[in-house]
């Protein structure tokens, strides 16, 4: 599946930061869902496809012990043209 890969964390002062890769991209909710911004409709196929590699997604984190407690549209990355998310 298409996650996010964690590189490290550091700590410097009183802040703690995790390190990812770099994902580039607008979110499902900027594409699809916020009316000031989004002109493009989801179909059927497209919101199918979504659900179907979320939970592919979630089940990966689960093989992997990981839980993550910040899903929502604003935190997938989707890309048309190949139809994933990224």
């Amino acid at each position: 599946p298409h996650t996010v890969r964690y590189r490290g964390e550091f700590e410097q002062a009183d802040e703690y930061s995790i390190v990812m890769d770099e994902v580039v991209g607008k979110n499902v909710f900027e594409t699809f869902l916020c009316p000031k911004e989004s002109t493009q409709k989801l179909t059927l196929g497209e919101i199918k496809s979504i659900a179907t590699q979320l939970f592919e997604i979630l089940e990966d984190l689960e093989d992997k012990n990981l839980i993550n407690y910040d899903i929502k549209p604003e935190n997938l990355l989707w890309n048309r043209s190949s139809n994933s998310l990224t």
